[in-house]
């Protein structure tokens, strides 16, 4: 399973390695590709969902969930990908660090670069921060507006 030996491992015709590898790497692609690639479409998609969250709830509790959602949309793919790459590369016997790309064999298929690109994704963590306060002040905002004018109105 480990190792430059290791034969690639299919479960139902299905090879493990790969897919840990496209699961490891869609933890980083979203937040990189939302913010670098297709911005327009991610915000379309960002914004639908916060529609349909105000709209589905009532009262504070909109506020709450929308508030919660930005943050858990933003932060929990990378930090899952995270502890899940550095579980795996402990299990590999890798050594997991952000200065290069070693070689590291897991079910037949060379991690090497897919762990480091995940090793280095805690620096995406200080461009996500302020887009995420920012993001959570307009949506307070924009929710508390249109609560006063259903009072007044």
């Amino acid at each position: 399973m480990i190792g430059k030996t290791a034969q690639i491992c299919l479960v139902n015709g299905i090879n493990i390695g790969q897919t840990i590898k496209n699961l490891v790497d869609w933890t980083w692609y979203f937040p990189v590709l939302s913010m670098f690639q297709v911005p327009i479409l991610i915000v379309g998609l960002f914004v639908g969902l916060l529609v349909s969250i105000y709209k589905s709830f009532r009262g504070w509790f909109r506020t709450l969930i929308g508030f919660f959602s930005i943050w858990y949309i933003c932060f929990a793919p990378l930090i899952a990908g995270i502890v899940f790459v550095a579980y795996l590369s402990r299990q590999a016997q890798c050594s997991l660090n952000e200065g290069g790309v070693g070689t590291c064999y897991l079910f037949g298929l060379d991690m090497g670069s897919t762990f480091h690109t995940a090793a280095t994704l805690p620096w995406l963590l200080i461009i996500l921060f302020p887009l995420c306060t920012i993001t959570s002040v307009i949506y307070i905002v924009i929710a508390l507006v249109n609560r006063k004018q259903r009072e007044l109105g």
